[in-house]
């Protein structure tokens, strides 16, 4: 099965990919069959989506003039596995045979052109492993290579037909780097290649992507004829023509974009709820409730937690910025708040229970976005028992503020941003602004029930809200001003966790879009021990929102950390068992405690270089026996173990010294997840690892910060975006 890729000049923001046959095909499809297929960019109009299938369809007859008996259908992407605006794309087909073929589980894409070609072919084999064919320009043939325990093979070997057409050939070096990672279900790894005669010279630009995400599509480039310039990234939100792209020097090679993915929950090391993103000084900022693990039959929940990342793999714990004790004249109920950013100053609106009396929106301001929070009035902004504030700012710099639990309420925000301009309005809710009620009530009949999340999106206002109850699902409408009139949607997130609440968030951070939950997945969790996640999304090509699962992959890694600097130990992509506290170390912050036996910490997606780490410096503290603390790759447990750190006793848990410990380098270079995984000595090993967290034996030790050290000159790590991703040549 071939799928051939034509040039489209008169599409403007289109991309061309391959597509698995069994993801997307109607039916059994012959082998003889041919694919043509036109991606489609997100920034295109409707009228040049028609155009698009109309072209597709053009293509399919010109590569199939003697079968004119084919089927042809246009459609968009895959329906099962993954939704369709996933894809965003649309495929014709031309068939003579429908019946008695399996499609090929290995859909190549070929690019033609003189002189020069792209092949790569894509395909999930089974669930744990991708297989890739790989196919040089030069070089005799390779035999295939198993890698150990992957299903993975590659196979290098000459292209005849390339031969033929470039004349004489030079022998150019076929390299391979392999990384393979295995997260439960899914595969994170991507494999493209290039064959290259000796013609143009100029950038080599591929596209690339998570076999098993087809919509997280990379660009990569590579200046392989420096000091000729790159080719432009392409704008926000845009993915790239490949058929039109300039191509580089005479080059044969196999490479790999290691991917990796979050963990949802996002937070392990406690329970957190409610989440509200925020964007500044590039970084993602989440300020969540958070659930008290006391709670037993209704909610504890008394300060509200902060993380933040640039990458959205890895989340910094800024602690508790903010807490009850802050305001004199509350006693309880630390819920749902939000924070927003005017004039240099942070503005943080938050719903509590007042002393003797009903709940209310209060109001605290810091001018530093972790804080410290104080009351910015010294009495409720919006009383009248009402709880989950949202603020948001028009483009004109109109404020809007925005509640409500039955009902939903909004009114403008003086500038001062703790005063309102003008007398409270309410909303008007009904099935055709906010959707039917799942169990009908004639005094409710609207689905609405908490949480309102408002945002602008072009020139169109959206608002997610939490619907029905309980469970709670994600529903969203539309209006042309913040004003409404409102428009019903849809469903974003169906009900699918344990807890029965839910509350959504929503955040655009380096051209992705990104959905923030709260669901009950951690262990213990449930409807009064919630946890926040947040999944990656792309909107359909209509401006409207997808239907969201939650998953336990969160969003794809942006940019690689750096090991040669210091770093957090609560810099966490996932956990197990720790907690943190406040530091009382010299630059404070957060450190990592109650760290017992097999514990561990993960940090995702660490870039150790080509060269590698020799050495690791850890601050630790002990007021017990210390232990120790494995260095691993990759898996926490049966990992490659790179080092081992021996853990003293400090003779308390925050008085803290610097421990050093040698580093395979061999073992430590290029991209890994890395695991600090903890050990007791002789006097505090637990024989058997129980269930209760508590009967793990005593707290080991604290963890401040690490930092690995190579002899050779650390090289900066670049960042993968959506326009641009590491090669590793």
């Amino acid at each position: 099965m071939t799928l051939e890729m034509r040039s489209l000049p008169q599409l403007r923001a289109s991309s061309l990919f391959p597509m698995p046959s069994h993801w997307i095909l109607p039916g059994k499809l012959a082998q003889k069959s041919t694919i043509s297929s036109v991606g489609l960019g997100p920034h295109m109009a409707p009228s040049d989506h028609q155009s698009a299938i109309d072209e597709c369809m053009r293509q399919v007859q010109l590569l199939n003039p003697k079968r004119p008996e084919g089927k042809m259908s246009a459609f968009t992407g895959p329906r099962s596995l993954f939704p369709p605006h996933l894809w965003g794309l649309k495929t014709c087909i031309q068939s003579p045979h429908l019946e008695n073929h399996n499609p090929s589980p290995l859909p190549n894409l070929t690019i033609q052109k003189p002189g020069a070609s792209l092949t790569a072919q894509f395909g999930i084999h089974s669930i744990h492993s991708i297989h890739v064919r790989c196919r040089a320009a030069a070089g005799r043939r390779a035999a295939p290579r198993q890698l150990a325990g992957t299903g993975t093979t590659v196979d290098a070997m000459n292209d005849d037909r390339r031969r033929e057409s470039s004349g004489s050939r030079r022998q150019y070096p076929f390299r391979q780097d392999v990384q393979l990672q295995r997260r439960g279900s899914s595969m994170a790894t991507v494999w493209w290649y290039l064959t290259k005669a000796p013609a143009d010279q100029g950038p080599i630009s591929l596209l690339s992507a998570p076999a098993f995400l087809p919509h997280l599509w990379k660009r990569s480039t590579s200046p392989l004829a420096a000091p000729e310039p790159l080719s432009q990234p392409a704008p926000s939100g845009q993915l790239v023509m490949v058929a039109s792209m300039s191509w580089g020097a005479a080059a044969a090679l196999i490479g790999l974009l290691h991917v990796v993915h979050a963990d949802n929950p996002i937070v392990q090391t406690r329970y957190t709820a409610d989440p509200a993103p925020i964007v500044h000084n590039g970084r993602v900022y989440v300020f969540t409730s958070h659930d008290e693990e006391t709670a037993r039959d209704f909610f504890d929940m008394r300060d509200w937690r902060l993380y933040s990342t640039d990458d959205m793999m890895n989340w910094l714990d800024h602690g508790s910025p903010l807490g009850l004790d802050a305001f004199d004249w509350v006693q309880s109920d630390a819920w749902a708040g939000q924070v927003v950013e005017r004039d240099g100053q942070f503005f943080w609106y938050v719903p509590m229970s007042q002393i003797g009396g009903e709940r209310g929106i209060g109001v605290a301001v810091a001018e530093n976005i972790t804080g410290p929070y104080r009351d910015a009035i010294g009495e409720p902004l919006v009383a009248n028992n009402e709880i989950d504030p949202h603020t948001f700012i028009d483009d004109d710099g109109q404020a809007y503020i925005y509640w409500g639990n039955p009902g939903l309420w909004y009114a403008e925000l003086n500038d001062d941003m703790i005063s309102l301009k003008n007398d409270p309005v309410e909303v008007n809710l009904t099935t055709a602004t906010f959707g039917p009620r799942r169990d009908y009530d004639s005094d409710r009949p609207s689905s609405y029930e908490e949480g309102p999340w408002v945002y602008k999106r072009d020139e169109l206002y959206y608002i997610l809200y939490a619907a029905n109850c309980c469970d709670e699902d994600i529903r969203y409408s539309t209006a042309p001003t913040p004003r409404g009139p409102w428009t019903y949607r849809g469903v974003v997130m169906p009900p699918q966790s344990r807890a029965f609440t839910n509350h959504p968030g929503y955040v655009e951070f380096q051209g992705n879009n990104y959905f923030f939950y709260h669901n009950g997945a951690l262990p213990r969790g449930g409807g009064y021990w919630r946890s926040v996640a947040v999944e990656q999304f792309m909107y359909n090509l209509d401006g409207t929102i997808p239907k969201l699962i939650m998953t336990e992959d969160g969003p794809s890694q942006l940019k690689h950390v750096n090991p040669y600097v210091r770093q957090e130990a609560e810099l966490i992509a996932f956990s197990r068992g720790v907690s943190t506290e406040v530091c009382e170390d010299e630059g404070g912050g957060m450190n990592v405690n109650r760290i017992r036996q097999r514990d561990f910490i993960k940090v995702g997606g660490v870039d150790f270089g080509e060269e590698g780490a020799c050495s690791l410096d850890v601050r630790i503290a002990s007021g017990g026996n210390g232990g120790s603390i494995q260095v691993r790759l990759d898996n926490w447990e049966r990992g490659r173990r790179v080092g081992e750190c021996e853990v003293p006793s400090t003779g308390g848990w925050q008085n803290w010294e610097t421990v050093t410990c040698e580093i395979d380098p061999e073992g430590a270079q290029g991209v890994h997840d890395l695991f600090f995984a903890f050990y007791p000595t002789e006097e505090d090993l637990v024989p058997m690892w129980p269930e209760r967290p508590e009967d793990k034996g005593n707290v080991l030790f604290s963890f401040n910060w690490w930092k690995f050290e190579s002899e050779a000159p650390a090289k900066n790590t670049k960042s993968i975006r959506r326009d641009e991703a590491t090669l590793f040549l």
